[in-house]
């Protein structure tokens, strides 16, 4: 009998050759299912997605590799129902335009294996991470909440430059961690990030005296937690900061964006941003390239068209930050 462990490893190894092929049904004689059960739909579902992205994109995956690391395994009295908590690091190469790049992801996964009577696991359920579902705190959705003049927590009043390579080193640096020195949100860290990273490119905290007003982050001290804005924590907040206090730019096409800017999603098209990404880099057609938090992604195109929360009704916004900030 094979251990619930090696289930697991054929499954991810199963799904690495049809990141490439496209061919799902392939994944069901590894996991022991059947084509209606809510796991294989989703994968499809993904698979489906990133062929599209690739086409539209005009191009193709060449190599997909999934580095998982299991976190937990809990089995029931008998032995015969395992539940599995495990992170994956999937990493695709790409062949765009004639040329090749790379992207990764990391995403969790709890799974529930159920051994048959033939002694072999069957995969029951494989529950993966949100992903840009927005903060469950939506806050600052009034531009008014930006307006009253802030106090500067650091720094001096005047202005200085925008260091988009601090910015971006930030984001290479911890797209796959967690900075200790910060509070982690663990289902929706994305605009965290985005923070951290403008932090980094030396934009100065303000302080308008609540958590509805200004950019802010206090570190914890003196036996007092650490406490921020809204607008550090929730993309809605934190784009009408940028916009009303920061005076930053919004511009019409992806392409005029420069590395250290930000981009933002409305999934719904609701008028609520619930995702927000730094771009990093940008692909052979000019298109940006981002890294973002939840889930953690590495030089990921930027229109998330294969992302979970995408929608037809999805609307970006392009927010170039001032250099003089």
């Amino acid at each position: 009998m094979n251990s619930v462990v090696d289930a697991v490893r054929d499954y991810f190894e199963e799904r690495n050759r049809i990141w490439v092929t496209g061919e799902t049904k392939a994944v069901l004689k590894v996991g022991r299912g059947t084509s209606d059960v809510p796991w294989y739909r989703t994968f499809r579902k993904r698979i489906s997605a990133k062929h599209r992205e690739m086409s539209l994109r005009e191009g193709h995956v060449l190599r997909s590799h999934s580095n998982v690391q299991i976190e937990r395994i809990l089995q029931e009295n008998d032995g015969k129902s395992a539940w599995v908590t495990l992170r994956e690091r999937v990493t695709w190469v790409y062949r765009l335009a004639g040329e090749y790049t790379v992207e990764s992801r990391l995403v969790a996964h709890r799974q529930h294996w159920v051994l048959a009577s033939d002694e072999a696991w069957s995969l029951a359920a494989d529950v993966e991470s949100g992903e840009g579902t927005g903060s469950k705190v939506d806050r600052g959705s009034r531009p008014n909440d930006m307006l009253p003049k802030p106090r500067q927590l650091t720094g001096s009043e005047s202005t200085h430059h925008y260091d988009r390579v601090r910015a971006l080193r930030y984001a290479e640096l911890w797209w796959d961690g967690y900075n200790p020195s910060f509070a982690k949100f663990e289902s929706d860290d994305c605009t965290n990030f985005v923070s951290q990273c403008l932090l980094s490119g030396t934009v100065r905290m303000t302080d308008g005296g609540s958590r509805a007003v200004g950019w802010w982050y206090r570190f914890p001290t003196g036996g007092q937690s650490a406490n921020w804005s809204y607008s550090w924590s929730t993309a809605n907040a934190l784009v009408q900061w940028l916009l009303y206090r920061l005076h930053a730019e919004v511009v019409p096409q992806a392409r005029e964006l420069k590395i250290g800017d930000l981009i933002f999603y409305d999934w719904t098209g609701n008028g609520k941003f619930g995702h927000s990404a730094i771009v990093v880099d940008f692909d052979a057609s000019g298109a940006p390239l981002v890294n973002a938090h939840t889930d953690a992604s590495y030089h990921r195109h930027y229109a998330y068209l294969d992302s979970r929360a995408w929608t037809p009704n999805t609307r970006y916004l392009y927010v170039h930050i001032p250099s003089d900030v």
